[in-house]
Formats: C-alpha cells, sequence, structure tokens
C-alpha cells in the first residue's frame, strides 16, 4: 500500500515590528556651507536627545546612513512617541540657543585687516549668539578685563607692546579666569602647544579656520573655565580620588565635568583638552554611536548601569581599545576606563 508524506513546508513565526527612517532636513544644503559644524552638531543631537530617546521607547538602530537612521520599535506607539520626544527637545534646544545670553568675546587685534577679518567670518556663523569688541593694545587689553565682563579673549600673539607666549602670561595674571583662545597667523603647532602649556584653552591659525570654528572655540572655552571655576571653589567632588583606573565624570548632556590624572595620560591630553568638551570627542567615530546608546540608557534611566568596548583616541592617531563601564553619579554619570586585556 503506498503511503504518502507531506512535504509542506512549516509555517514561520512572525513577529511585527514598526520600522522607522529618519534623516535630517536641509542636510546636504548644511554640509556644503559647513561640514565640520554640521558633523559635530549632529554628533551632539544624537548623543544628547535622539538616541536617549530611541532607547526609552524600547527601539534600536538597524543602520546609520550619514544623516539618516534606520530605526526599529516593537510598535507604532513606541515609534511615535520617540519621534515626538524627539521634536519637543530640539525645539526646546533650538529655543533655548535663540534666547541664550550673548558670548562676550574681547580680540586682541592691531591690525585692521585682521580685524575686519574676523569680523566678517564670525557674521557669517550661526553657532551662538555674541557681542564683540576690540582693542589694539595689551594695555587696553589689561585695562578691558579689569573693568568689564568678558566671557573669553581672543588674542593675537603680535602686538606693539606684547609678544608671544608673554601675551597669555599678562592676561592670565590680570584675569586668571577668563580662557584664551589664541588666533594667529603663525603656521607653527609648536607654539600652539606651549600656548596650551602656559593657559591659552585654543590656538586657531588664521587662513584656516571659519566663523563657526572660533565661537565654537570660544563657547567650549569658556564653559571649560566654568567648570575649572567651580572645581577650584571645591564642587564636583567626585567621590572617586581612590581609584587609579582612568575616570571621567560626565554631566547629562555627556559634557565631562572631571577626570582623574590616569584618564589625562593614557590619552596623552591636558585636563583643558578635556573637561568642559564632550566626552565623544575622545571616542573614535567608529564607536560613537554604540557609547552614546549605552551612555544614553544609563543617564535616562533606561538601564542601571552598563559596558561598552570602544577605542578611545588622544593626540595623534593612537588608539587606546577600553571596556567604559558606565554607573549613574550624582546628577550625571561616572564612567571607568577598564583595560579589556
Amino acid at each position: 500500500m503506498a503511503t504518502s508524506r507531506s512535504t509542506a513546508t512549516p509555517r514561520m513565526a512572525r513577529k511585527e515590528v514598526t520600522i522607522v527612517a529618519a534623516d535630517l532636513v536641509g542636510y546636504s544644503r548644511m554640509m556644503a556651507h559647513d561640514e565640520e559644524g554640521v558633523i559635530e552638531r549632529l554628533r551632539e543631537a544624537r548623543a544628547a536627545i535622539i538616541d536617549p530617546a530611541i532607547t526609552a521607547e524600547r527601539g534600536r538602530i538597524i543602520k546609520t546612513m550619514g544623516d539618516g537612521l534606520l530605526l526599529e520599535f516593537a510598535s507604532p506607539g513606541d515609534a511615535v512617541r520617540a519621534a515626538l520626544a524627539v521634536q519637543r527637545a530640539m525645539a526646546q534646544r533650538a529655543a533655548a540657543g535663540l534666547h541664550a545670553e550673548p558670548l562676550r568675546l574681547l580680540a586682541v587685534e592691531d591690525d585692521p585687516t585682521d580685524s575686519a577679518w574676523l569680523v566678517q567670518l564670525l557674521e557669517q556663523s550661526s553657532v551662538c549668539p555674541y557681542h564683540l569688541s576690540f582693542v589694539l593694545t595689551m594695555a587696553d587689553a589689561e585695562m578691558s578685563l579689569g573693568v568689564g565682563e568678558v566671557d573669553c579673549v581672543l588674542l593675537d600673539l603680535s602686538l606693539p607692546d606684547s609678544w608671544g607666549l608673554e601675551s597669555i602670561r599678562r592676561i592670565l595674571t590680570v584675569a586668571p579666569e577668563v580662557p584664551v583662545v589664541v588666533i594667529t597667523g603663525a603656521n607653527d603647532q609648536e607654539q600652539g602647544l606651549s600656548a596650551i602649556e602656559v593657559g591659552a584653552h585654543d590656538y586657531l591659525e588664521k587662513g584656516k579656520v571659519s566663523g563657526d570654528g572660533i565661537l565654537r572655540a570660544a563657547r567650549w572655552a569658556t564653559a571649560r573655565a566654568r567648570v575649572l571655576a567651580e572645581r577650584a571653589k571645591g564642587a564636583g567632588t567626585s567621590g572617586l580620588a581612590d581609584l587609579t583606573a582612568p575616570w571621567a565624570l560626565l554631566d547629562r548632556e555627556l559634557v565631562v565635568t572631571e577626570t582623574n590624572a590616569a584618564f589625562l595620560e593614557l590619552l596623552g591630553l591636558l585636563e583643558a583638552d578635556v573637561v568642559g568638551g564632550r566626552f565623544d570627542a575622545v571616542v573614535d567615530p567608529s564607536d560613537a554611536a554604540t557609547a552614546a546608546e549605552t551612555l544614553g540608557r544609563v543617564v535616562s534611566g533606561a538601564a542601571a548601569s552598563g559596558a561598552v568596548r570602544v577605542a578611545l583616541t588622544g593626540t595623534g592617531a593612537a588608539m587606546y581599545p577600553r571596556v567604559l563601564a558606565v554607573s549613574p553619579h550624582g546628577d550625571g554619570l561616572a564612567v571607568l576606563a577598564v583595560d579589556p586585556g
């Protein structure tokens, strides 16, 4: 008697998910105008707003494509809530930027051509509101710093009454709490490093920097100076002083507020290079999204702690593979950089 065997294909279990494609409106136009600035602002937005919102609604990033993200959510409701959270947060961030106090800049520059160049560059920038004042000599700068309120000094190192690194020392003698960003025509990296070592927060070369670049440097220098001043007053005691492994403390925006000496030594950087800047600035770009996701989950409360393997970057092209152990600390995060062995 002949028998027959069923050859029907077993039915596969299906999983219903919601797929979202998101991108940045006007990305190509903005990249053509200021590629470096757009990439930095997109990275900031992802770390502070976008990635945490996705994680909070049980979503995950499937693929990144320049300004585009391909996302997966468990339900349409999760996807909509994440999208609304991002839109609200971005709108609030934009409104805060529009109403921010102007950055008070004092440019110490005696060359009329260079002064006009600086004015033109800053007028083309949209990084933040600012108020720019000029003085021609170091003596005038010392007087202005003594009687007026200045957030950041933009300093030329070739002045009629002061030259080179001595100009930085004179500024810091009069106003040690005011950050200095050196803007000079000298194409000299050694001089730039020396300027940082004597107390400048940044060193920019004329002809190689945009208005956005100048304002970003001034804004970050001001933030670093504020954090360092708070630490000098005894604020921000970490409670991690006994640990010898490299560590850093971050606020809720993932800005570094404190590190130990081991963290700086690992990367070969100065405290002024790191404190006040975003943590993802020392993470290899290929690992930035993964690190941001882990940090975002912990800072948002979606995870009690986290660990992620990344490559940290410091001076030059050197990379340092580390496992970041992330945990809540105060209103922000503590990040311990563990050697994976």
